[in-house]
């Protein structure tokens, strides 16, 4: 006798989130756990090869942010915050010193234009340098320190042309092993193939961008230790104008000076340069090379040179 059999019903649901699983949008992968396992296609099962009694024998190290760090900011953990730092750390590197107007993405287009504009003219310094540090070395008679400063300016521009065919990519991925996943300078720097100072001068720029923003308060410097009086004497007050003239040091280097030159009585103002109380003598000069030069003149050149540097187009 035959049993008649009935299909049983069968209901499919929806897939659910997975509990636990977490997403790297950065790296686009998903993070495993040590102990974990996943179904794949087909039936199969990958895993880490790991149960829990391997995870209790194991050792374990937890990364987190280095102790030394003085803060440690919310803005790189919150990715608006981040792409406004960096959109604003590019205008400030293309020396755009005012917050351009537009959208963040319009914003950071004409910043990297105006970056990749200057990578031709800095490719053109860099062989010149180049061409120069080859021919000084050649020379027998070169200065060694002037070698030495040739090369490290090199490397330098070098190091700049570098971090420009990319520097969104490259100051993005810095901020990201830095803050969020704990790296410090020498690793970061093993990571983009920059050296360690040139990581952590280039966080210190982000962090005063993100305080520009208000985003964090500013970058605190750090507090070189105070000596003790014994090892840091306190700076002696500067000898005053009309002590000087009184000194004997002062009145017989007077005396030498005039008579070498008697024929110096007046500077090209009409100032005297004979009698020290009418003020208008260089001490310093007169002591070191006997000779007499106007000091009111002097002070009118000093700040006429100030003004016309101030004045200068690198200035603005």
């Amino acid at each position: 006798m035959a049993i008649a059999s009935a299909t049983p019903k069968i209901t499919k649901c929806p897939p659910g989130a997975a509990t636990g699983a977490r997403f790297d949008e950065y790296v686009q992968q998903r993070i495993a756990l040590p102990v974990s396992a996943r179904f794949v296609a087909g039936g199969e099962v990958e895993s880490t090869g790991l149960d829990f009694g391997d995870w209790a024998r194991m050792g374990r190290t937890a990364r987190k942010l280095s102790a030394y760090r003085d803060e440690n900011p919310t803005w790189p953990m919150d990715d608006n915050k981040l792409r406004a730092v960096l959109v604003r750390y590019l205008e400030r590197r293309a020396q755009l010193r005012r917050q351009q107007k537009g959208s963040e993405p319009e914003r950071l287009q004409r910043a990297l234009e105006i970056l990749q504009a200057s990578i031709p003219l800095k490719d053109e310094c860099l062989t010149r340098l180049a061409q120069k540090y080859v021919a000084m070395k050649k020379r027998t008679d070169a200065d060694s320190a002037c070698i030495r400063k040739l090369a490290e300016e090199i490397e330098g521009l070098d190091t700049v042309l570098v971090m420009e065919q990319n520097i969104a990519t490259k100051v993005l991925m810095i901020a990201y092993l830095y803050y969020r996943l704990g790296l410090d300078s020498v690793e970061v720097a093993a990571e983009c193939g920059i050296k360690p100072p040139h990581v952590r001068m280039l966080l210190l720029r982000l962090r005063t961008t993100a305080a520009e923003l208000g985003f964090q308060k500013p970058p605190s410097r750090c507090a070189r230790k105070r000596k003790s009086p014994a090892l840091n004497p306190p700076v002696k007050h500067r000898v005053r104008y009309e002590d000087l003239i009184k000194s004997e040091a002062f009145n017989k280097a007077l005396e030498k000076s005039i008579a070498a030159r008697p024929d110096i009585v007046v500077c090209k103002a009409g100032h005297d340069l004979v009698h020290p109380e009418a003020g208008h003598i260089l001490v310093g000069d007169l002591l070191r090379l006997g000779r007499r030069i106007c000091r009111s003149c002097w002070k009118l050149y000093q700040a006429a040179y100030k003004k016309r540097r101030c004045n200068s187009d690198l200035c603005k």
